[in-house]
């Protein structure tokens, strides 16, 4: 949008779908973009804005996207608000909004590829409950005054699942997550104690926890294969480890510099109590609170099943 007068006559219908909508920089008030789309109900491309001059984004009876939704690059922006949006076709992103507070997507379901939300330096909270499916990858990382993030409807990502840099974060909760496609990573979040995901069940590349400053307890005890590396590693205050189904994993185990972590082979046969534990790579537990295990006690519990 270049010219709002050009647009003018999308005020005489009461409801209205358009094919994209694109607006970059100052050519819109706030009360101009607030009478403009207040009839707008559905999008077949894109919705794109960024670098304006608006501090409120609300189009709440909007129902579909048919592909991406990318919000961008504002200096005033505080609000964003989609309250009737179900399903985004592809890319869902919201990034570099300086004075973002309020994120409101109560009723979406899916999103067909990505879901990205980073560099929103005063978003506190992240809250999508009615999110059931991302078919691709899921990444929030490095807003600065982020506190929680709950997903309690999400049961599928289909590609890769990353949380890291968000430095106040203290709540994540996915209760419902079952399967992870691609690679699982939460790191350097340094107000983290504890990542619990007890009813995720696999993970289809790598799996890593490292570097969360004051984790204490990690908790996975539905979680059955990994299909690649599984990695905990470099934390300061971790005492807890629960991987009650785990039986599978297929290239390395790495367990390293955790210097509260008690090493032990008992304590390792606690944290992995199932008797048939296969690694079929390499085993690197070391440099934990504990002489390092001895490599024959170790290869004996963790390639038992192989």
């Amino acid at each position: 949008i270049e010219d709002y007068s050009y647009w003018k006559p999308l005020l005489n219908y009461e409801k209205f779908t358009v094919n994209s909508i694109n607006i970059t920089g100052d050519h819109i008030t706030q009360s101009e973009f607030n009478d403009l789309f207040n009839g707008l109900v559905g999008v077949d491309n894109t919705i794109e804005i960024r670098n304006t001059g608006l501090t409120t984004i609300s189009l709440n009876k909007v129902t579909f996207i048919g592909l991406h939704l990318r919000i961008r690059n504002h200096t005033e922006l505080i609000t964003i608000s989609f309250n009737s949006l179900s399903t985004v076709g592809d890319y869902f992103a919201i990034w570099d909004n300086d004075k973002l507070t309020t994120i409101s997507f109560n009723v979406l379901k899916s999103v067909g590829k990505h879901f990205h939300i980073y560099t929103n330096p005063k978003l506190t909270t992240i809250s999508f409950n009615s999110l059931e499916t991302i078919d691709d990858y899921l990444e929030i990382y490095i807003n600065d005054d982020l506190t929680t993030i709950s997903f309690n409807s999400l049961e599928t990502i289909g590609g890769r699942f990353m949380i890291r840099n968000n430095d106040k974060l203290t709540n994540v909760s996915f209760n419902v997550l079952k399967t992870i496609g691609d690679f699982f990573t939460i790191h350097d979040n340094n107000e983290l104690t504890t990542i619990s995901f007890n009813i995720l069940e696999s993970v289809g590349l790598h799996f890593k926890i490292n570097n969360n400053d004051k984790l204490i307890t990690i908790s996975f005890n539905s979680l059955i294969s990994v299909n690649l590396f599984f990695s905990v590693y470099n934390h300061l205050l971790l005492e807890n480890v629960s991987f009650n189904s785990l039986n599978k994993i297929l290239k390395a185990l790495n367990i390293h510099d955790n210097v509260k972590l008690d090493q032990s082979i008992e304590k390792l046969k606690e944290y992995f109590p199932q008797i048939n534990v296969c690694v079929e790579g390499t085993l690197n537990v070391k440099n934990n609170n504990h002489l390092d295990p001895n490599p024959t006690d170790l290869d004996s519990w963790f390639t038992a099943g192989c």
